[in-house]
């Protein structure tokens, strides 16, 4: 029975499959802390965690909650005393019957939730709470079909007695009737029925002599059978597990591990060191002793002098008094797994050297958004380090509360696919070209996006020099002739969607050869100038302006019909001959002619339309300048409801 309690604490400690031999520390430190372990949590024995002190229930497992009745949480806060209904004074007469029958097990009543009273034997141990507590682990074992066949024995031997002295009554009452009846003959019948009554009771108690030893001969059987089968369990095991006296004498041991120990070596009662690495004395780097000295779980990850890496676990088990019973060790091999970390680290540093090494910005994040890496250039740009910024979203890192409206990682998220885009980032004050990539395991789901940020502010500011020098006039900085034609082509697609109308003025400098001529080209291109900001000041924010020639000007009016138009022109016109252009101090007058061209379905493009203009402006000059006039009335029509105004 002692190896039976021995293979109970071993199970306690060991995992449920070939790939968990043994519970680590931590986990060790836990099985008894005011708590069953899982494996007995989910077996098919009922077992008891009592306080020994007030007989508190600390906790049960779902096969005694169920044999019990009560809920979990009632049996949690219950004593063992109301369980148990005997007496304080019977308990300790059964604990007394127990040691003189030389039994390691109790047998007690216990009543059930629903008021039934069982017979159970009860097994217990103490076992150690990590707070240093002692508490009694108790196995449960329903005994009552055993106590209700000696309960029947005895009815039916209570029976056959009152049957005995029943039919002893009536010899009497007969031999008092019967006079002529011997005492001889009352004493043989009734030596007769006592003889088969002894008899009957013997056949009895063999009977049940019989079935006893026939259960206790299956039970040896099984238990037989489960330890011989919990052997070839760990005998699957790589890892080298022993169990050991507190004199190193291998009680029991699995024989692998540490280079597998020969069959002819594997003898238990040898020392751990001869048997596994041919010492004759204690290993130098012996963990058990320290173990032994303390009594408490070891862990460690230990250099053998060869190279070899073992992760060392010494489990002690100790007896009721608290003194180390035997321990258990196990040793597994890591030499691989210390080697693969170190490679892994070695990679780890590559990686991040390239990362640094690369001048774009570089992150790495989850699918969530977290930032899992990022690169020294990103580091710098958002002011941070790797390890603040690690864990944070990617648009808190530029004090964001939201992700951006325009976000490369979103379409990748999105799409699954790369995605790549420019946008401005005012909060860092520059234009990034970004570029994210997923990264996906082997099912085809998002782990990482990798996204790159490119600094492009300088390539932007060129882009936009150069898109304003091909669209502008360099001199008065309005809309050059190109770009302006493509204005008039988009604002007439928009009027003829959706009927409206719009205008087009053409102004040109009178006389403006004259300035040139008398006060140089510069005094010329200072007048072209001062238009133009006169243009800025009496124009609408929605009306266009471009310079189409050396001295010809085109306004874009938009929702203007031809009264509107003529009114505009008719203010350009006033305002450039009432305001002079200065040039170092000195005056130039300036006159203009202008001609007024309104958009009609009829036009077929932009050329058409300027050729209008063109020739109203002609009438302009030809009627004596400094005058606003219209085409005339049989070359354009004005739209339904404008004015004819010339």
């Amino acid at each position: 029975m002692k190896w039976l309690g021995l293979l109970m604490c071993l199970t306690f400690f060991m995992g449920g499959s070939q790939g968990h031999a043994f519970v680590s520390v931590g986990q060790a430190q836990m099985i008894y802390d005011g708590k069953l372990p899982v494996e007995l949590q989910n077996h098919n024995i009922m077992a008891l965690l009592i306080d020994p002190e007030s007989g508190a229930i600390v906790d049960a497992n779902r096969k005694a909650v169920v044999f019990y009745g009560y809920p979990l949480d009632r049996m949690r806060g219950m004593r063992i005393q109301e369980i148990n209904i005997l007496d304080p004074r019977d308990v300790e007469a059964e604990y007394k019957r127990a040691e003189k029958e030389d039994r390691n097990y109790f047998i007690f009543p216990h009543r059930l939730a629903d008021g039934e009273v069982r017979t159970v034997e009860v097994y217990s141990a103490p076992v150690p709470d990590s707070s240093g507590k002692r508490l009694l682990l108790s196995i449960i074992h329903d005994a009552t079909h055993k106590a209700l066949m000696e309960a029947e024995l005895n009815r039916y031997k209570d029976r056959l007695e009152t049957l005995v002295a029943q039919r002893t009554r009536q010899l009497s009452d007969a031999h008092k009737r019967i006079d002529r009846l011997s005492i001889f003959g009352l004493l043989v019948v009734s030596g007769l029925l006592f003889f088969l009554l002894r008899r009957h009771q013997k056949a009895v108690y063999f009977q049940h002599r019989f079935e006893l030893e026939r259960e206790r001969q299956r039970s040896e059987a099984a238990l037989m059978e489960r330890e011989e089968r919990f052997q070839r369990m760990l005998a699957l095991v790589p890892d080298m597990i022993t169990i050991q006296d507190p004199e190193m004498n291998i009680l029991y041991s699995n024989w692998n591990g540490m280079g597998a120990v020969e069959p002819e070596k594997r003898i238990l009662g040898t020392k751990c060191h001869q048997t596994y690495r041919g010492y004759d004395d204690i290993c130098p780097d012996c963990r058990p002793i320290s173990v032994l000295d303390t009594k408490t779980p070891f862990q460690e990850e230990i250099r053998l002098p060869d190279g070899t890496w073992l992760d060392m676990r010494v489990i002690p088990i100790l007896d009721a008094n608290g003194e180390v019973e035997c321990f258990v060790e196990w040793a597994r091999d890591i030499t691989e797994q210390k080697q693969a970390q170190k490679e892994l680290l070695a990679q780890k540093n590559l990686l991040e050297g390239v990362i640094d090494a690369i001048h774009d910005l570089l992150t790495i994040q989850h699918p969530d958004r977290t930032i899992a890496l990022c690169n020294k250039a990103a580091c710098e740009a958002f002011g941070t380090t790797v390890e603040a910024a690690r864990h944070k979203k990617c648009y808190e890192l530029i004090g964001r509360d939201r992700e951006c409206d325009i976000c490369a990682t979103r379409k990748v998220h999105e799409t699954g696919e790369p995605a790549e885009l420019e946008k401005f980032m005012p909060e860092l004050g520059v234009h990034l070209h970004c570029c994210s990539n997923p990264i996906l395991d082997q099912d085809g789901r998002i782990v990482y996006i990798v996204e790159q940020m490119r600094d492009i502010t300088e390539n932007h500011r060129t882009r936009e020099r150069l898109e304003r020098l091909a669209t502008t006039d360099a001199l008065t900085e309005l809309w050059n002739r190109a770009y302006f034609m493509g204005t008039i082509r988009k604002e007439m697609e928009r009027a003829r969607r959706y009927g409206e109308p719009f205008s087009l003025l053409m102004l040109d400098l009178d006389h403006f050869k004259r300035v040139n001529d008398t006060r140089g080209h510069a005094a010329g291109d200072a007048a072209l100038r001062h238009v133009a900001a006169i243009f800025r000041k009496s124009l609408r924010q929605t009306d266009i302006a471009g310079r189409v020639g050396g001295e010809e000007f085109s306004i874009l009016l938009p929702h203007t019909d031809l009264a509107a138009a003529l009114v505009m022109a008719e203010r350009l016109r006033s305002t450039i001959e009432n305001t002079p252009a200065d040039y170092n101090g000195t005056e130039i007058p300036l006159t203009s002619s202008i001609g007024v061209a309104v958009y009609d379905r009829e036009i077929a493009d932009e050329d058409a339309l300027m050729l209008l203009a063109d020739e109203a402006l002609y009438a302009a000059k030809k009627g004596g300048r400094n005058r606003v006039c219209q085409p005339p009335r049989e070359k354009g029509a004005a739209f339904p409801g404008t004015s004819d105004v010339g």
